[in-house]
């Protein structure tokens, strides 16, 4: 929660909304998979149940996130569907996200997998940490691209880096989007790694832009 808060600071005054950061159960090592679903989700049904309390809309309820972030806002997106959430989430916006078993054939993953700031031994941790069985893999709880009805989704805003392990499925995952009929934007920073979007360069400071102008768009048909 610390470590995010100024990031989330930053996205309510860009986005011009009120911004609601979960304290989901981390994983390793008392609350695996899929804990950290159920506490999004639920968290999610409460906002759109309470929305008004907390001085926002529940017509106007987008979620995002990135890494395992984004991840869970993919599953949780699917899951309000899925479960008739009323009203509907407005949008979602994915960075850098993790949709799925890694495909170790990518280009990408061959490429970028050693030496950058996330590597194969990482993710492997991660995913061990995480779930309670491999076979938790292929779960669409953990591995939405996996998901084959993708329709009916809100508007998605997906980011990814270049020098990213996760970029060729989280751009995968965004063509699946579109191919289902779910308006989506695509937007590819070069010359960065997983996590940019933390890093004191000027692409961060673009991303929160990006999100703020695409927010305040889908919320107020403002820029």
């Amino acid at each position: 929660m610390e470590t995010y808060d100024p990031l989330c600071r930053e996205l309510a005054t860009a986005c011009d909304c009120v911004v609601i950061s979960v304290d989901y159960r981390l994983a390793p090592p008392e609350h695996k998979f899929p804990a950290a679903v159920i506490d999004s989700f639920d968290s999610t049904k409460w906002v759109l149940e309470h929305a008004r309390e907390i001085n926002g809309d529940p017509e106007k309820v987008a979620i995002g996130g990135d890494s395992a972030g984004g991840n869970l806002t993919a599953v949780v997106t699917i899951m309000a569907r899925d479960q008739g959430l009323r009203p509907s989430l407005k949008y979602q916006v994915l960075i850098n996200p993790f949709v799925g078993g890694v495909d170790l054939a990518s280009y990408t993953v061959r490429e970028y997998a050693t030496g950058l700031f996330l590597d194969r031994e990482s993710m492997a941790f991660f995913n061990k940490a995480y779930l309670k069985s491999p076979v938790d893999a292929f779960d669409p709880r953990f591995s939405p691209i996996l998901v084959d009805n993708l329709s009916n989704l809100p508007p998605a805003l997906v980011i990814t880096s270049e020098y990213d392990p996760l970029r060729d499925s989280a751009e995968t995952y965004a063509v699946k989007l579109a191919e289902a009929g779910v308006p989506t934007v695509t937007v590819r920073f070069n010359g960065v790694t997983h996590g940019f979007y933390g890093f004191p360069i000027p692409h961060a400071r673009t991303v929160i832009g990006l999100v703020g102008s695409t927010l305040r768009q889908a919320f107020y048909n403002k820029y």
